[in-house]
């Protein structure tokens, strides 16, 4: 039986679309700034600890007058499954004129002070994937995050602040629109302040 009803077709043109688009494009949620109760010494030095111990990762460049942290780049893979792992940490354009060859990223990292003793920490990820053209030319192209990376370091850096219990927030189930963004409702635009276990030394 065919459907004649062009609201229908409509309809179950948009559910199919939905079905069939990747996860990484159905669901991105990049965190929001991390509000803590430590001063921002604290928050610095902590940040440091948490990449050298936790992410692996070297420092490239920092301001600490400004609260910057560019981290060196990482190789995240190479070989024939960089379109797959690549696709777990960003949402990568499809190439209809090449192949993706090697994946590599570096973490962006901005601390604030507030207030006397509250900071607020935010994480963007430079991702870059090595293109390879069918005639051989190569280049870095930038991707688009979608998040996991951030809030892959953001629960480091808490949990290492204020216990193994730390957790993000997270945004509410089902939420989905055509441009992949997480938009917060308005009494979650400020993030909460997360409280230390013990005072900050």
């Amino acid at each position: 039986m065919l459907f004649t009803h062009r609201g229908t077709v409509v309809t179950l043109v948009m559910l199919l679309a939905m079905c069939w688009l990747p996860a990484q494009f159905q669901k991105r949620y990049v965190p929001l700034p991390l509000r803590v109760s430590v001063p921002y010494e604290k928050a610095w030095k902590q940040m440091h600890t948490t990449l050298e111990n936790d992410i692996k990762l070297g420092v490239g460049s920092e301001d600490l007058p400004r609260g910057e942290i560019i981290t060196e780049f990482r190789e995240y893979i190479s070989g024939p499954m960089t379109r797959t792992q690549l696709a777990k940490i960003s949402d990568p354009p499809k190439l209809i004129d090449g192949d993706w060859t090697k994946a590599r990223f570096r973490y962006e990292i901005r601390i604030e002070l507030i207030e006397a003793r509250k900071s607020v920490v935010s994480v963007d990820t430079h991702i870059q994937g090595r293109k390879r053209e069918f005639l051989g030319n190569e280049e870095w192209i930038d991707v688009k995050t979608n998040g996991r990376l951030e809030a892959e370091l953001l629960t480091a850096f808490g949990k290492n602040l204020f216990g193994p219990e730390f957790a993000l927030e997270k945004p509410k189930k089902g939420f989905w629109e055509r441009d992949p963004e997480y938009v917060p409702d308005p009494s979650l635009r400020i993030p909460k302040t997360a409280q230390p276990e013990r005072p900050p030394e």
